[in-house]
């Protein structure tokens, strides 16, 4: 499951200075894995409880990883340190390999999940119908992947200043990929509030993230999670339909109901039709 796939060197220009400008991820604090034992960097490593023990183990799996740099840089902050994000499970943070920059999942000492599996199981899964971050690696605290430079969907609808064609054929991505997962059995489980789970990235692909509550085990819901948070309720809906690209309730949750009843890629087809982002 180990490899690189999706991971390129940077080199350094202009546009690529300004999209990191645009992300916050200029000037972030860059640090050897030696140094991780100094400072405020231990509370991060080993956040929220701070063990020397558990700290040296982990060092011990970035070094297994491959990892040679932490980088910390973003918009949350943990112990006055800016990080990618923070979560119940895990914190996100930048790491350096020789071949470029990844995003590493840190697990929580106080995370209810035992490891990292699980998550790398699911998002191995949905690589294999080309969705989510690729994976690189992990181990039982630390699950690396490519990292997705972009903005959260909502971020990107009013700062982008995109065409509404353009949305369309944003928003036919997201259903697509939905329905690639409803596809292989994988549901994602955040979808209906997906705010911090779509990223759109400086080429206006939709990336979905995120993957530890997903389930192999529970019936799939993704593209009627996603439906209703696109164009049914909420904010988002809001901002979508002022673009007009705003589906009738009525012929919509028609749509989404013969589709609960087979979900095949004709009864998707519907719904794009339904939803205005057919191509």
């Amino acid at each position: 499951m180990g490899g690189l796939d999706g991971l390129d060197k940077e080199s350094f220009d202009p546009e690529y200075f300004m999209m990191l400008l645009l992300c916050g991820n200029v000037m972030g604090i860059i640090v050897d894995l030696k140094d991780l034992v100094h400072g405020r960097y231990p509370q991060i490593i080993c956040y929220p409880r701070f063990e020397y023990e558990e700290l040296r183990r982990r060092i011990v799996e970035l070094r297994s990883l491959n990892v040679e740099m932490l980088e910390f840089s973003g918009r949350s902050e943990v112990a006055g340190l800016p990080i990618l994000g923070k979560g119940c499970v895990s914190l996100v943070l930048l790491a350096h390999l020789k071949c470029g920059r990844a995003a590493l999942k840190v697990r929580r000492v106080d995370s209810g999940r035992e490891s990292m599996n699980h998550e790398a199981r699911m998002l191995h899964l949905a690589n294999s119908v080309d969705v989510g971050p690729k994976i690189i690696d992990f181990t039982e605290n630390f699950l690396l992947m490519q990292y997705i430079n972009g903005f959260p969907l909502r971020e990107w609808l009013e700062k982008s200043d995109p065409s509404a064609d353009e949305v369309r054929m944003l928003l036919r991505e997201i259903l697509e990929k939905c329905w690639r997962l409803d596809a292989i059995g994988l549901d994602h489980g955040e979808l209906s509030r997906a705010s911090k789970h779509i990223i759109v990235d400086f080429s206006n692909r939709a990336q979905i993230i995120d993957f530890e509550s997903s389930s192999t085990n529970r019936r799939v819901s993704n593209v009627t999670s996603i439906c209703q948070y696109l164009f049914l309720r909420g904010e988002i809906a809001d901002i979508i339909g002022k673009m007009n690209i705003k589906p009738g309730r009525k012929r919509l949750l028609a749509a989404l109901k013969a589709y609960k009843r087979n979900p095949s890629r004709m009864m998707l087809e519907e719904i794009f039709r339904v939803c205005e982002v057919t191509v």
